[in-house]
C-alpha cells in the first residue's frame, strides 16, 4: 500500500487487524507525518499494550486536525479500526457549525446516531465518512423513519432493545428496501411473537445480516422454523434467541438448517429444548463452526450433557460452553471432563447442582476456567 486512502480502506475492511494499524503508523512516520505517533498509540490501545484516553486524543499535536471532527460529536478511540464518533444526544442545537468536509472523518471506524436528522447531518458534514454507522433508537417511530429513508443504506447496526416493537412494527421494518448493508439487528426484549419472527424470515433485504438478537421475543418453535429456513440468513455468524419458547422442535429446525452453517455464536438459553433439543444440536452436520454455545436453563440433564460431549463436529471449535441450570450431575459432568472433542474449550459453566469431589477434580484439571 502506497497511499493513506489505501491504508484506510484496508483498515475499514479488516477492523480487527491490530497489526495493520501499526503498519499504517510506520508508513506515516516514513512520510514525515506527525500523526504517526497517534496511530501507533491507537494500535497499542487496541492490542491492550497501553491505554489511550480521550484527553490524549484532544491534547496531542494532532488536535487541530481533529477539531473539525469534534465539532460534530464526541471522539473516542474505537474498539476496532481507528476513531469512534458519538453524536451528543439532546445537544444538537448547541453544536457549532462544522465545515462541510472534515478530513479526519475518513479515519472514523464507528459512529453512533439517534435520529434521522442526526444521520442526515452526519452525511452532510462528513461526506467522506467511511465508518460503520450504529443506530440506537429511542423509539420505534424514529427507527421506522430511518429504515424507510434512503439514508439508512449506510446503517451497519440497528438496536431496538426493549422498545415495545410489536409484530406489526417488525413487519414494517422488514419491508424496508434500504437495509441491504445492515450487519447487526437487535430486537431483544420485544414481544414480536411467531408473526414477527416470520416477518424477519421474509425480509429478503437483510441479505448481509451477520448478527441477529431476538431475546425474549415470545415466539415458539414456529418462529424458529421461520428463521431457520431462510437462505438470506446464510451470512449470520451470531444468532441469539434466548428466553423464547423454541423447544426441541424449533431447535431441530435450527440444527437442520444448512443456511446457518456460518454460525460462530448460538444462544438458546431458557428455551426448554430438553434432551431432544440437545440431541438435535449434537447430531447437526451444520454447526461445525460454533465457538460459543449457550444452553443455560434448558433441562437437558445428564443425558443431554453426554450427547453433547460425544459430538465431534459440534464441539471441535467450541471455546465457550454455558450449561448452567440444566440439572447436570456427576454423570454428565464426567462425560464433559473426559470428552476428546473439547480441546479448544476455554470456559465451561455448570451448576448450581453440585458435583462430587472426584468429578470436580476432573473438570478443574481439564478446564482451568470451569465454574461448577
Amino acid at each position: 500500500m502506497t497511499t493513506e486512502q489505501q491504508f484506510l480502506d484496508a483498515i475499514h475492511a479488516e477492523p480487527d487487524d491490530h497489526a495493520l494499524v501499526g503498519v499504517f503508523g510506520d508508513w506515516l512516520e516514513e512520510q514525515g507525518d506527525n500523526r504517526a505517533e497517534l496511530v501507533r498509540r491507537i494500535a497499542d490501545h487496541r492490542a491492550g499494550v497501553s491505554r489511550l484516553s480521550t484527553d490524549d486524543l484532544l491534547n496531542g499535536p494532532w488536535q487541530a486536525w481533529l477539531s473539525p471532527l469534534r465539532a460534530f460529536g464526541e471522539v473516542h478511540v474505537a474498539c476496532t479500526g481507528l476513531f469512534q464518533l458519538t453524536h451528543p444526544r439532546c445537544r444538537r442545537a448547541s453544536l457549532p457549525q462544522a465545515p462541510a468536509a472534515v478530513p479526519a472523518a475518513s479515519w472514523v471506524s464507528e459512529c453512533s446516531v439517534w435520529l434521522i436528522e442526526e444521520l442526515a447531518e452526519l452525511r452532510t458534514r462528513c461526506p467522506n465518512l467511511a465508518g460503520r454507522v450504529w443506530l440506537d433508537c429511542p423509539t420505534y417511530e424514529d427507527a421506522f423513519r430511518i429504515a424507510s429513508s434512503p439514508l439508512s443504506a449506510s446503517l451497519y447496526s440497528v438496536d431496538l432493545t426493549a422498545y415495545g416493537t410489536t409484530a406489526g412494527r417488525v413487519e414494517a421494518l422488514a419491508r424496508s428496501e434500504h437495509l441491504a448493508e445492515l450487519r447487526r439487528l437487535s430486537l431483544r426484549g420485544n414481544g414480536i411473537g411467531d408473526q414477527g419472527a416470520r416477518s424477519l424470515g421474509n425480509a429478503t433485504s437483510l441479505t448481509n445480516l451477520q448478527h441477529l438478537a431476538v431475546w425474549g421475543g415470545g415466539f415458539s418453535a414456529a418462529g424458529a422454523v421461520s428463521l431457520a429456513g431462510r437462505p438470506h440468513f446464510a451470512r449470520l455468524t451470531s444468532l441469539k434467541l434466548g428466553g423464547n419458547r423454541v423447544g426441541a422442535e424449533g431447535t431441530q429446525a435450527l440444527a437442520d438448517s444448512a443456511h446457518l452453517s456460518n454460525l460462530g455464536t448460538l444462544n438458546l438459553c431458557y428455551n426448554g429444548i430438553g434432551v431432544r433439543g440437545a440431541r438435535a444440536l449434537a447430531e447437526s452436520p451444520f454447526l461445525r463452526r460454533l465457538e460459543d454455545l449457550d444452553l443455560r436453563g434448558n433441562r437437558i440433564g445428564d443425558r443431554g450433557a453426554e450427547l453433547l460431549a460425544a459430538s465431534a463436529h459440534l464441539l471441535g471449535n467450541l471455546r465457550y460452553l454455558h450449561l448452567r441450570s440444566n440439572g447436570i450431575g456427576d454423570r454428565g459432568a464426567e462425560a464433559l471432563a473426559l470428552s476428546p472433542h473439547l480441546s479448544n474449550l476455554r470456559s465451561l459453566t455448570l451448576g448450581p447442582k453440585k458435583v462430587g469431589s472426584r468429578v470436580g477434580g476432573l473438570l478443574r484439571k481439564r478446564f482451568p476456567h470451569v465454574s461448577c
